[in-house]
């Protein structure tokens, strides 16, 4: 009887604990397309690892007036890391926020 109880507090813990995961849009404009510009598609979400936000990083070639960009999880502070031609990234705490637009 106590092993049944024992099993039940631990798969009940796991289910709480899957629950618990930051989920954020995965994609990159070069793989998805336009898709990822207003992402909303579920099957383009990752979970994250512990201590992880989403994050949407983007370019802009104002020649061209294209925008490309790539969204997923990342580490909290991975936006303050310089890229040669990174323009912008924006970071969220919350599922699925990585949303984050720029204009043309």
């Amino acid at each position: 009887m106590a092993s049944k109880i024992v099993f039940s507090v631990v798969v009940l813990l796991a289910l709480v604990q899957l629950g618990l995961c930051l989920q954020c849009y995965k994609c990159s404009t070069e793989e998805h397309g336009d898709a990822c510009l207003h992402p909303t598609d579920d099957t383009n979400v990752e979970e994250c690892s512990e201590n992880q936000v989403c994050a949407s990083h983007f370019v802009v070639d104002t020649t061209e007036k294209t925008q490309s960009y790539d969204r997923g999880c990342a580490g909290p502070t991975d936006c303050l890391k310089s890229r040669a031609v990174l323009i912008g990234c924006i970071t969220c705490p919350g599922d699925k926020c990585n949303t984050h637009t720029i204009p043309v």
